[in-house]
């Protein structure tokens, strides 16, 4: 039965490839040459705010995103999606996916944080 579906995924990748391939001889060459030019800007912003945020990191910080790297290596241990049978690798992709959206919405709320009430405000600016 594993065999079964490993051909069939082998097959449904062979065919997106082959999609992929087609819709990228169709795109006009403007489209092309602006999507290019898109995403190395991206990439190159991208960069400069890393460095940036690297620069003006403190040490503490600096360790604590270091450990966090190294945990989520070790999350997946050794087994990547590429070596995980199909059905596996769908519901990992899932969850996957909820964790990110859920570490956005918080990173997004860390950094839009909501105004204070009047009233806290009062009492914790009143030393």
């Amino acid at each position: 039965a594993t065999r079964y579906f490993a051909k069939k995924e082998a097959e449904k990748a062979k065919q997106a490839e082959a999609n992929r391939e087609y819709a990228k001889s169709q795109i006009p060459i403007g489209v092309k040459y602006f999507t290019a030019k898109a995403e190395e800007e991206k990439a190159a912003r991208e960069a400069k705010i890393k460095k940036l945020s690297e620069e003006k990191m403190s040490d503490a910080t600096r360790h604590f995103k270091k450990i966090e790297g190294e945990k989520e290596k070790e999350a997946f241990g050794v087994a990547t999606m590429g070596e995980m049978p199909a059905a596996i690798q769908h519901f990992a992709a899932k969850t996957c996916a909820e964790k990110d959206e859920k570490r956005q919405s918080l990173k997004a709320t860390r950094e839009n944080l909501p105004d204070m009430p009047d009233g806290l405000a009062y009492f914790n600016n009143k030393h």
